[in-house]
């Protein structure tokens, strides 16, 4: 099994190869919630954690970690590989193996362990992407969205292309429902850039005050924010409050309409 080969090359335990070579970034101060959507003309949905599980694969990385000594929680694992190595701009297939060894050579494993875990790894992250579902109720939410009149786009990290997260809406059978699907990477930044958000309301000719993030990820709608966008909160982790919080993305039509109808009234 692969654990039992990635016991038999670890290395001592190790300063470097504990947890504490993981610092969690610190928690953004954030606004209450308010009451209230202020006016939305579109939505600009981050996939992962919204559309979709996009942790089962760093989940299992940081299980097959714990059994090499290494400890540290599956989102602290991603908020650093998002950090130091997805600013990069984009990370096609080489580049992400790549900078995936690196990472773990950096947690203190041995050579002969990174390349153990990097076989395991890229089978599983095919595994991934073979049985992806979208979660309950997003296709009859999308529906509820659409009927609305407001342009929805797709966007996705470094980690894929835009041809990927389109063959994804299309397997999930979701693509109909999306105006366009947008790779950071594809734009040589990441999702935490500011330029990122900058470059997408120039191009669809938005206004940004106009324009809402959707999104799981805290980092991610902190970004948008600071670029005048209306940050969505939908299933955060954590204590992270920001300008809107749903519990579930299934919530949202119901307050789009709301807000259409005092506008009406």
């Amino acid at each position: 099994m692969i654990v039992e080969r990635i016991l038999a090359y670890r290395k001592l335990p190790a300063s470097s190869a504990t947890s504490g070579s993981f610092v969690p970034l610190p928690e953004e101060a954030c606004r209450a919630p308010v009451p209230m959507l202020p006016p939305i003309s579109a939505l600009v949905v981050d996939v992962g954690g919204v559309i979709y599980d996009d942790t089962c694969w760093w989940r299992w990385l940081a299980q097959v970690l714990s059994h090499a000594g290494v400890r540290v929680r599956h989102e602290v694992l991603w908020e650093d590989w998002e950090s130091e190595y997805l600013r990069l701009g984009t990370c096609d297939e080489p580049t992400f193996w790549k900078s995936l060894r690196q990472c773990l050579h950096r947690l203190g494993l041995t050579a002969s362990c990174c390349d153990e875990i990097r076989a395991a790894a890229s089978a599983q992250r095919k595994q991934w992407e073979t049985s992806l579902l979208a979660f309950p109720g997003v296709q009859s939410t999308l529906h509820d969205l659409s009927q609305l009149q407001v342009p929805i786009d797709a966007i996705v990290g470094a980690c894929s292309t835009s041809e990927q997260l389109w063959r994804r809406l299309r397997v999930l059978s979701l693509a109909s429902y999306f105006h366009h699907a947008v790779s950071a990477g594809d734009r040589g930044c990441s999702l935490l850039d500011t330029s990122f958000y900058q470059q997408l309301v120039q191009q669809r000719g938005w206004d940004a005050e106009k324009v809402a993030l959707v999104s799981s990820k805290p980092r991610h709608l902190h970004a948008a924010r600071r670029c005048g966008w209306i940050p969505i909160a939908v299933s955060c982790l954590g204590n992270f409050r920001t300008d809107f919080c749903l519990g579930h993305l299934a919530n949202l039509p119901g307050q789009l309409r709301y807000r259409c109808t005092r506008q009406a009234a």
